[in-house]
């Protein structure tokens, strides 16, 4: 469990570090896949997994669930991105551009 602590002037905030860059990250995947993909609820799961994850990410030193929630989301989020990619795909071969 996190236990907030002070030294040398400056606070260790729960959620601030690696899991922030991860999250920006995912928030910038998120934000160009979910643009081309052109099957509505994968644009949805994809938000919704990423937000869950957010939520997760900030939750996390409040209780152990989070951490299994954690895990859960970026599973959700990661089939996401393989349907989508998977979905596009097809979409491209069925062109006849």
């Amino acid at each position: 469990m996190y236990v907030d602590h002070h030294h040398d002037g400056h606070t260790h905030i729960p959620g601030v570090g690696i899991d922030s860059f991860f999250l920006g990250l995912g928030t910038v995947a998120v934000y160009f896949s979910s643009k081309h993909t052109s099957v509505a609820w994968i644009r949805y799961l994809m938000w919704a997994s990423l937000g869950l994850l957010a939520f997760a990410i900030f939750m996390e030193s409040t209780s152990e669930i989070f951490a299994y929630v954690l895990y859960a989301a970026s599973f959700l989020l990661v089939i996401a991105h393989v349907i989508n990619l998977r979905k596009g795909q097809k979409v491209q071969e069925d062109c006849s551009c």
